[in-house]
């Protein structure tokens, strides 16, 4: 049985095909120290080295400038091989893509509107 970490503001958890998920919850403003608690259970929890990223984003949530600037941060991100972002909404497609232009990154990221089609991709970087 799977094991899922809750947060304050996210739901966490390794897959079988060993992407982890995390999930924001529903209407919350993601802050930076809700990108330390999240980092916190990869390391200590989940034991990640290296590993894809799965991000779902709920339904109206926000997320500042400075947890922007946090989660592109390159020791953060050493850890990750490649990274899906799942949005549900124009307005989060909009923000994604502003990151993704603001704050290259070092790994392969994209940006989905299917959770199945982002978990594909994320099984096709490990070829």
């Amino acid at each position: 049985m799977k094991k899922v970490f809750e947060t304050h503001k996210c739901f966490i958890e390794l897959l079988d095909s060993g992407i982890v998920r995390v999930e924001t919850k529903d209407g919350v403003s993601i802050e930076q120290i809700d990108l330390d608690d999240n980092y916190r259970v990869f390391v200590e929890e989940l034991k990640i080295e290296r590993a894809l990223f799965l991000i779902v984003f709920g339904k109206d949530g926000l997320v500042d400038a400075a947890s922007m600037q946090r989660f592109a941060n390159p020791d953060r991100n050493q850890m990750k091989i490649a990274e899906a972002l799942v949005v549900h909404s124009v307005e989060h497609a909009l923000e994604a893509n502003f990151f993704l232009k603001k704050f290259p990154l070092q790994h392969p990221i994209k940006v989905f509107d299917l959770e199945e089609d982002a978990i594909m991709w994320l099984k096709l970087q490990l070829t």
